[in-house]
């Protein structure tokens, strides 16, 4: 299910991606991860539960290896680090 940004994810949306217009955001939401998309921009992932966020900087980390190591497909290189706000934990992928 596909809603319009809500705005108690705003500002988790806004910490990795300072100065980002957030009109137009979709969110979505899995089992372990919100999803943000700002088309054109960016996707933030944000966790949902304790264990979710715990694993987010070891996949972030091994997206930047994967993207490292070249191989023949694009690899989504996060932008930015891991960022922790307002009790929540997210990443900004392009």
């Amino acid at each position: 299910m596909t809603v319009c940004l809500p705005d108690a994810l705003r500002e988790v949306v806004a910490a990795p991606l300072p100065g980002q217009d957030l009109t137009g955001t979709l969110v979505t939401a899995g089992q372990s991860h919100t999803v943000v998309l700002l088309p054109g921009a960016a996707a933030v992932r944000i966790a949902r539960t304790p264990a979710a966020a715990a694993e987010l900087p070891r996949r972030t980390a091994l997206l930047g290896r994967l993207a490292r190591a070249g191989p023949p497909f694009d690899v989504p290189v996060p932008q930015g680090g891991v960022t922790a706000f307002a009790g929540r934990t997210a990443v900004a992928l392009p």
